[in-house]
C-alpha cells in the first residue's frame, strides 16, 4: 500500500462571465511575512477569490457569478467577500497553528472546504441547488452529522479512469464516479472524479485502488464538502 498526506493541487481553470476558461496564477495565493513579537508567530496573508461550482462533475470549472458576501474563513480569521469574489485575509500562524484549510460558506451555497496551499488563487463554493439536485438525480439522503468528499485523480498530470475509492470511516453511501455528464457506480471515467457522501465528520482516511493508494486526514464537516483536486495517484 501506497500512502500519502492529503495531496492538493489547485484548481486548474475558472469559467468568467464571457464563460471563457482562465488560468490560475500559480504563486500568488499567499506570502509570509517575516516572525514578528514573539513565540515564533508569523502572518501569512491570503489574497485569493472565490468561484461557484455549478456541475460536481466538472467542478474543476467554476464560475464567478454569485461570489460576492460569502463568509471566507481560515482558522480563526473571517472575511467576507466582494461582490467580485476577491478578498484578502491576513492570518496568524504558528508551528502548532499552521494554515491548512480554506472555508467558503453563504447564502444558496453549501460549505465548501479547500486544503491551503500558498499557489491556489481560486476557492471553490459548491451551489447548494446543484448539490441537491445532484444528490436527488442519484436518490442519495445524507445522513446526519456526515459529510462529503468531491474528487479527481490524476497522473502524471492527466485525470485517470478506472479507479475506484473506499473511505475510512466508511461511507453510508456508495461512492459515485463521472460517467458523461453525471454520476456512475462503478469506477472513475475520463474526468478521474469521484464523489464520497455520507462520511461521518471527523478525520477520514481514502484508498484509492488499483495501487492501494492511501490519503489519510481529509476533514470531513457536517453538511459540507471538501474538495480534492488534484490527488496525486503514484507512476
Amino acid at each position: 500500500m501506497k500512502s500519502a498526506c492529503w495531496l492538493v493541487l489547485a484548481l486548474t481553470g475558472c469559467i468568467g462571465d464571457d464563460a471563457q476558461h482562465l488560468p490560475i496564477n500559480p504563486g500568488a495565493g499567499g506570502f509570509i511575512h517575516p516572525p514578528g513579537g514573539t513565540g515564533g508567530t508569523n502572518v501569512i496573508v491570503i489574497s485569493a477569490r472565490v468561484c461557484r461550482v455549478t456541475d460536481l462533475v466538472a467542478f474543476n470549472e467554476c464560475e464567478f457569478v454569485d461570489v460576492g458576501g460569502l463568509l471566507v474563513q481560515v482558522n480563526n480569521q473571517s472575511i467576507i467577500t466582494n461582490a467580485d469574489g476577491t478578498f484578502t485575509v491576513a492570518v496568524p500562524v504558528t508551528p502548532t497553528t499552521p494554515v491548512e484549510v480554506v472555508n467558503v460558506s453563504g447564502l444558496g451555497a453549501v460549505t465548501t472546504t479547500t486544503p491551503f496551499t500558498p499557489s491556489i488563487t481560486t476557492f471553490p463554493i459548491i451551489d447548494a441547488d446543484v448539490f441537491a439536485r445532484a444528490l436527488a438525480s442519484n436518490f442519495i439522503a445524507l445522513p446526519p452529522n456526515t459529510g462529503s468528499i468531491l474528487g479527481r485523480v490524476i497522473r502524471n498530470g492527466i485525470p485517470v479512469a478506472g479507479v475506484t475509492v473506499v473511505s475510512a470511516p466508511l461511507s453510508a453511501i456508495n461512492p459515485l464516479f463521472d460517467l458523461g455528464a453525471g454520476f456512475g457506480i462503478n469506477e472513475t471515467g475520463q474526468r478521474g472524479v469521484f464523489f464520497v457522501p455520507g462520511i461521518t465528520t471527523g478525520a477520514a482516511a481514502l484508498t484509492f485502488s488499483p495501487g492501494e493508494t492511501l490519503v489519510s486526514g481529509v476533514p470531513v464537516i457536517n453538511g459540507g464538502v471538501t474538495i480534492l483536486d488534484s490527488t496525486v495517484l503514484p507512476p
